[in-house]
């Protein structure tokens, strides 16, 4: 990975650890099934049943040892794996709340409380929004606290003052606030410091308002007036009573004055929190949990519901206030952090906020890498292609470059994933080529098409392809005019029978853009039976409207279309998109085109777009000329010899196929019941003017009709 763009890809798609980190098989005897257990959860590091199955081995392991008093080079070992364990679940899902504090007890009766709060202290840092891990963090320290120690007190009042910054607005924030208070009144009750915490708190909209506020009646007046009410107020309450200065005023007035500016304070917080109450109400889960996915994916629409309000309420003309938005959005992401849409819906937040634009793009930047780091699989992609326009919006077009092709590495298959992401891949290369066609010199860019795609066919022809080759490379700025040879040398090795459609489709798009029809119509007689071309939608849609609307060549058309139903690999609803788009031109032609060219297609095209392969011709010789079957056939590896399918008899293979499995698709039925004495068929004409009456029909196989059918065992 390229320092610039300081991305490192954390995937739930990783490749096993080595024996070392795993619990390899050189593990004693007595250590049960963890070696196994470990490997297993690596593979499949998103099955939460597997790493409770490892914990739980390891649990009933440091039991079994501890209880036999092992010896001291296997309980650290065993000590080793275990923290291990819990390092590799937690750096994939850092959410896991549970996890932190299970490794922070096991860590405790490891090592000790230093230990142990060094555990809770990474865990506040890795999930800063999760008040169960501030209070136990927070309580660990304050258990540590002797008093009169200074440096120490400085230091707890310095966390929770962040803890306060992150999470105090958040609605369930009192067992934080809770533990806060709790520490300042043991230092000294009624303090300013306590003071300075109970004048936040009561306007905060959080479950337990009216208690705090209960709290702070109790203590607020044994405080000066001036330090309870900002200046600005007691000028207007001073004003109110006639007086130049709060000094003049009775003890009295300033007891009315303290009650009447906090019990308004009150009544406004009461009116928040009863507003929120009706999302608050429908919020389920406010912690990740794997066990419970499917039931926090079903009530994201809450949380989603409750962010709009909280939205839609914001004053986006001023920035002040913004950042308990933020909470809420953090809030939100705890459970729901594997959700690309509420990641998008925080940066579309942060983007209409009015801060200056290189604290936004830090912040919208840090929201990024966090989610496509940390979180959202690779699967999702629209995450990943809004942080290349995001990048490209802020005039990084070399990060942009770089963060595309580590993409396009990891989406290829090579040995980081072990796995192919065929449509990640194919949009990564087609926003990588995007970012060239805007950032290079036009000649330079179509060159640069014209050099992949000749290339890729060139190498086909010469030898056999590696499909995903690896290449290792030192990453050299993009610049404009031109792509360094870096760059050049690197992406033909990543392109793959998925893409060099895409590329074939940009460079088909810049000859048109040159008016070089010529060329445009060499090209696709050179190539286009080419078996890469064969499932491209993009490939045959640009030949259908190239010849139809910018030409209007209809003999052309209609041979383009001949290929399409007959010859390529298209699913069938886009066979039958491009067949309305040829029918909506003859039928909008058809007096210029009724003597000169066929128009049968005008009766035919409900035959055309039919899901019988028995009426609708073009469908099943598509069909014949692509199946495996008949091709194995061809080939001498069907049941039925070498050479028993000839070319003329495919159709009717496929639809012997297709009759075969009638109603059971990819199940075949040995026989079914047929008619054999068919009154139909060829010299056996019934008259109609002689009184005779036709014999009954006569069956085969009719005792199969009502047989079982053999499905295939898995």
């Amino acid at each position: 990975m390229s320092s610039s763009s300081q991305l490192v890809f954390r995937s739930d798609i990783e490749s096993s650890p080595p024996a070392e980190v795993s619990g390899g098989p050189g593990l004693p005897s007595e250590f049960g099934r963890i070696g196994e257990l470990t490997i297993e959860a690596r593979k499949d590091p998103n099955d939460i049943r597997k790493w409770e199955s490892l914990f739980n081995e390891l649990e009933r392991v440091h039991a079994e040892q501890s209880a036999t008093v092992a010896k001291k080079s296997t309980m650290e070992l065993l000590n080793q794996l275990t923290i291990k364990g819990y390092d590799a679940l937690l750096s994939r899902f850092p959410n896991l709340s549970e996890y932190w504090k299970k490794w922070s007890i096991f860590e405790y009766k490891l090592r000790g409380n230093k230990s142990s709060i060094e555990i809770l202290e990474t865990a506040v840092e890795k999930v800063p929004y999760s008040i169960e891990l501030w209070q136990d963090y927070l309580n660990a320290l304050v258990l540590t606290y002797e008093k009169n120690d200074d440096e120490q007190k400085r230091f707890i009042r310095y966390r929770y003052e962040k803890a306060l910054r992150l999470n105090g607005y958040n609605f369930n924030s009192h067992p934080l606030w809770d533990r806060i208070l709790e520490f300042e009144n043991s230092i000294e009750e009624a303090s300013e410091v306590s003071l300075k915490l109970y004048l936040k708190l009561v306007r905060y909209p959080l479950y337990e308002y009216a208690r705090y506020y209960k709290q702070f009646t109790n203590i607020y007046k044994k405080f000066k007036i001036k330090d309870l009410i900002p200046e600005k107020d007691l000028n207007h309450y001073v004003s109110q009573y006639n007086q130049k200065s709060y000094e003049t005023l009775s003890i009295i007035e300033k007891s009315q004055i303290i009650d009447d500016y906090f019990q308004k304070i009150h009544n406004n917080t009461q009116q928040e929190v009863s507003s929120k109450w009706q999302f608050e109400s429908t919020l389920t889960f406010h912690e990740f949990s794997l066990t419970y996915m499917g039931e926090i994916n079903a009530a994201v629409d809450n949380w989603v519901n409750y962010l709009n309000y909280e939205i839609k309420a914001f004053d986006f003309s001023s920035k002040d206030g913004y950042e308990h938005v933020v909470s809420l959005f953090e809030r939100a992401l705890i459970p729901n952090c594997l959700d690309g849409k509420i990641w998008l819906k925080y940066v579309a937040f942060l983007n209409k906020i009015k801060l200056a634009e290189a604290e936004k793009f830090g912040l919208i930047k840090e929201v990024y890498n966090r989610s496509i780091n940390n979180f959202v699989p690779l699967t999702e992609n629209d995450l990943r292609s809004f942080y290349v326009k995001f990048l490209l919006k802020s005039d990084k077009v070399e990060v942009a470059n770089e963060y595309l092709f580590d993409l396009i590495k990891l989406f290829s298959g090579t040995k980081n994933t072990k796995v192919y992401l065929k449509s990640q891949y194919i949009v990564s290369i087609r926003d990588l080529l995007n970012i060239w066609s805007k950032a290079l010199d036009q000649s330079e860019y179509f060159n640069t098409l014209e050099k992949l795609v000749n290339n890729y066919f060139t190498e086909q022809e010469s030898k056999s392809r590696k499909v995903h080759n690896e290449s290792t490379d030192v990453y050299i700025p993009l610049k404009k005019g031109r792509i360094d040879k870096v760059y050049l040398n690197t992406l033909p090795n990543l392109l793959n029978d998925d893409s060099i459609p895409v590329v074939s489709v940009l460079y088909l798009q810049e000859l048109l853009k040159r008016k070089n029809f010529l060329g445009i119509r060499r090209f696709f007689n050179k190539h286009h039976t080419e078996e890469v071309y064969k499932s491209s939608i993009s490939f045959w849609k640009f030949y259908v409207e190239f010849e139809g609307f910018i030409n209007f060549n209809i003999t052309n058309l209609n041979a383009v279309m001949k290929h399409v139903k007959t010859e390529t690999q298209l699913p069938k609803n886009a066979v039958d998109a491009l067949i309305d788009i040829h029918y909506d031109i003859v039928n909008a032609n058809l007096v210029d085109l009724y003597d000169t060219h066929d128009t049968s297609l005008l009766i035919q095209k409900d035959l055309e777009t039919s899901d019988s392969p028995v009426q609708n011709s073009s469908l099943h010789t598509r069909l014949a000329n692509n199946n495996y079957i008949i091709r194995e056939v061809e080939e001498g590896k069907g049941s039925r010899g070498k050479n028993s399918a000839s070319t003329s008899n495919r159709e009717d293979l496929i639809l012997k196929s297709f009759k075969s499995q009638n109603g059971h698709p990819g199940i075949i039925i040995e026989a079914r019941p047929e008619i054999t004495n068919r009154i139909m068929n060829p010299g056996n004409w019934i008259s109609l003017v002689k009184p005779d009456v036709p014999p009954f029909p006569v069956f085969k196989n009719v005792e199969k009709a009502n047989m079982p059918v053999n499905y295939p065992t898995i």
